[in-house]
């Protein structure tokens, strides 16, 4: 029985190909080992920062597709009057740190450290017993 020209084909190109590939297996044999470092590198790992990271990547993403679903709904109602609005919505939605830092950590503790616990915003405003109003004098 005679192989067939497909055959023939498939057999030459193995024989021929081999011969490449042999020597690129033998050189990446004889490449020398590399050396390790001889100090150790240390890695700090933080992980309060992991967590949070790790919770906030899905909730950012799912927050980011809702607001481009949404905003792709007011650019098609409004026929594309409002897309300077659905870009805002965008923008809001997926910018932002999506990876938490521990410096971020960090930055965020010293500023709830720096406020009192009752802070409110504006509170000079606020009034106290002490401070009231004069009396209002009729004409």
């Amino acid at each position: 029985m005679k192989p067939g020209p497909a055959i023939r084909l498939i057999l030459a190109l193995s024989f021929s190909l081999s011969g490449p590939v042999q020597a690129l297996a033998q050189s990446q044999e004889e490449q020398p080992a590399v050396e390790t470092p001889s100090e150790t590198i240390e890695v700090e790992v933080y992980p309060v920062a992991s967590i949070l990271t790790a919770v906030n990547i899905p909730a950012r993403a799912a927050l980011c597709g809702l607001n481009t679903w949404l905003a792709s709904l007011v650019t098609f109602f409004s026929a594309g009057m409002r897309y300077a609005d659905a870009a805002k919505m965008m923008e809001d939605g997926c910018s932002g740190p999506w990876v938490i830092t521990p410096e971020m950590l960090e930055e965020s503790t010293k500023k709830e450290k720096g406020e009192p616990a009752g802070a409110i915003p504006g509170g000079d405003m606020v009034l106290r017993r002490e401070q009231s109003f004069p009396a209002a004098t009729a004409p």
